[in-house]
């Protein structure tokens, strides 16, 4: 059985857009307001529903019947319950509202869908601009605007009335963002939406936000949107939002995408993506998994160790007994070729199956088994890894195995390089897909 909210919604839905003119002919702008108008209205009435300015109409009623405000609460309330009213019921009420306050916005709002309603566009688009003149806070004011605006192919004028909203009301992002998710696909849409990343703002942010976790976004064109605005002009904002969106990226095997905002990151390096150094750990807050991550837990892990005068930085790797998983990985970008892994691992507990090792595993496309893999590791040793013309993308881990005894395994890796092994000291990138594959690493 259905929810009752649901079957509300799609009632309310039903039963303004049967009435409303057919806005078909904008359809490249709808995406703006989503269903048309009667789509966004009922929609956004059902989404903050209770959450009028006047919660409580018919108690303010019964003290004061020919109250203003509370009529046009009482009104817009039961316009927006689902119920089937004639345009001449809702205006009468309106009316009625308005001899006692003259300046309810809400009331006026009303009018204009009234009139809506009776396929009277002119005198609806003049009374939603007065509405609008008089209360910029009735978000459904601003919703209608954004409709108009679209029907006339006004985009900057939708958007305008996008940021009254937004800034607004709290419950403005309900209906607005997903329309505005979808919207971004479009180029125009995301050049005209630059002004208002450069403004401050704080509603383009919560977007960003929103998007990522959007089942609905194009991770492609949201990664558009931030590097042709520069995204928030606040740095620590606009650090940790592409931070958590590289995450994303790579969680959904948007390599390419990622690769194109990880090159927006100040400082990264142009080789981040075929080295192996250690050093990236210093900075895997911003690189995201471009840098070297740590994966410990109370079972196994890994702590950075740095020597402040030489700048050398090694693991210092603990592993319980019993306990074998990856400790740290980091993502790379491999051309194919013969490449060599070198290291120095220096363990305070050998023997009794005590381990550190290599994983690498390629990540386009995805590969059951690891394509390599150096199990054992002691000394400084050194290994040749051949990558094949099928894998774009590597996942490279370290491993480590606190063997079968009692202690459990302590040990200490360093200078970890990679180099050609046809003896080129410079590593090619390779190219990752753009087509999409939205799954889970499972990393």
């Amino acid at each position: 059985m259905a929810p009752l909210h649901s079957k509300r919604r799609q009632k309310l839905i039903a039963n303004l857009a049967k009435r409303l003119p057919d806005r078909r002919a904008i359809a490249k702008f709808i995406v703006l307001a989503g269903a048309g108008l009667a789509g966004a209205a009922a929609a956004f009435a059902l989404a903050v529903s209770g959450v009028a300015r006047l919660k409580g109409p018919d108690r303010a009623l019964a003290f004061i019947p020919w109250e203003g405000d509370a009529l046009a609460a009482k009104a817009d309330a039961l316009v927006m319950s689902g119920k089937k009213l004639p345009p001449e019921r809702i205006a009468a009420w309106s009316l009625a509202a308005r001899r006692n306050a003259p300046l309810n916005g809400k009331a006026v709002r009303l009018l204009a869908m009234a009139a809506g309603l009776q396929n009277n566009e002119a005198r609806a688009e003049a009374l939603m601009a007065k509405a609008a003149g008089l209360s910029r806070r009735d978000v459904l004011t601003q919703v209608f605007l954004v409709e108009i605006a679209a029907k006339n192919d006004d985009l900057k004028g939708a958007l305008a009335h996008y940021d009254t909203a937004l800034r607004t009301s709290s419950s403005a992002p309900q209906i607005l963002y997903p329309r505005l998710v979808k919207a971004i696909e479009d180029p125009r849409i995301r050049d005209a939406l630059k002004p208002y990343f450069k403004s401050g703002a704080a509603w383009p942010v919560s977007f960003v936000n929103f998007a990522k976790d959007s089942a609905d976004a194009d991770m492609g064109s949201l990664v558009d949107l931030l590097l042709e605005s520069g995204g928030s002009p606040d740095p620590q904002a606009h650090r940790e939002q592409t931070e958590a969106l590289l995450w994303v990226l790579f969680h959904q095997r948007k390599y390419a995408d990622l690769d194109r905002l990880l090159r927006s990151v100040p400082g990264v390096p142009a080789n981040l993506l075929t080295q192996v150094g250690l050093e990236s750990l210093e900075r895997r807050g911003s690189f995201g998994p471009a840098a070297w991550q740590l994966l410990d837990d109370a079972e196994a892990g890994a702590n950075v160790v740095r020597d402040d005068n030489t700048k050398h930085t090694s693991l210092a790797i603990y592993a319980n007994a019993g306990t074998t998983r990856p400790i740290a990985q980091k993502l790379l970008f491999l051309a194919p070729g013969r490449y060599r892994l070198s290291f120095k691992v220096a363990s305070t507990t050998p023997g009794e199956g005590r381990s550190v090792g290599w994983w690498l595993r390629c990540m386009e496309p995805v590969v059951a088994q690891p394509l390599w893999r150096l199990d054992a590791a002691r000394g400084g040793k050194g290994s040749d890894i051949v990558i094949g013309a099928g894998c774009r993308v590597q996942l490279l881990q370290l491993q480590a195995s606190g063997g079968g005894g009692q202690t459990g395994l302590e040990a200490e890796i360093s200078d970890v390089v990679l180099t050609s092994a046809s003896g080129g000291k410079t590593l090619t990138s390779s190219k990752p897909e753009t087509g999409p594959k939205a799954v889970d690493s499972g990393e």
